[in-house]
């Protein structure tokens, strides 16, 4: 399959998206959405059309291919996957989350989005509830200073050269 420029993946989003909803969806609707005028629309659309994303016939409207579907899936999932690790480890939510993670999905590769879900998965089955170094920097995010148990671990460790043997 190949890749779509960022513009029209983002184009490919909004159309999945609507797709769900059962609604015929034309030019004109995608205009309103994106704030583009109805040349640069026809465009995007061209261009998927083109990518064999959509089928587009003028009065009929626009529908989305079977490959399409696929493609944007793996847009969706890779933004779950950006959304879930801002979200668990960077503690954005809300209006915050929704914008970062805007910002980030269409500009972060396969390989990092891989790694994002190794290092997700492997904190869900790690048998550790939580693992000890996340309150420490939750703190840290939160109050903007470190824990005194953290700095404690961190004195420790670097006058005696060792390893941390962090208790949280």
């Amino acid at each position: 399959m190949e890749k779509l420029t960022k513009s029209l993946e983002k184009y490919l989003s909004i159309i999945y998206s609507l797709s769900k909803e059962n609604k015929k969806l034309f030019p004109k609707d995608l205009g309103k959405i994106t704030g583009h005028n109805a040349a640069s629309v026809l465009d995007f659309v061209k261009g998927l059309q083109k990518n064999k994303m959509i089928e587009y016939k003028p009065y009929k409207g626009i529908a989305i291919t079977s490959l399409g579907k696929k493609y944007a899936q793996e847009i969706e999932i890779k933004k779950e996957t950006v959304s879930n690790f801002f979200n668990k480890f960077l503690l954005l939510e809300g209006s915050e989350l929704r914008e970062e993670t805007e910002k980030l999905q269409y500009y972060i590769d396969e390989k990092m989005v891989e790694r994002f879900n190794y290092f997700l998965d492997f904190i869900g089955f790690c048998p550790a509830e939580v693992p000890s170094w996340f309150e420490g920097i939750k703190n840290y995010m939160e109050n903007g200073e470190m824990s005194e148990k953290c700095a404690k671990c961190i004195e420790d460790c670097l006058s005696n050269n060792i390893s941390p043997k962090c208790k949280g």
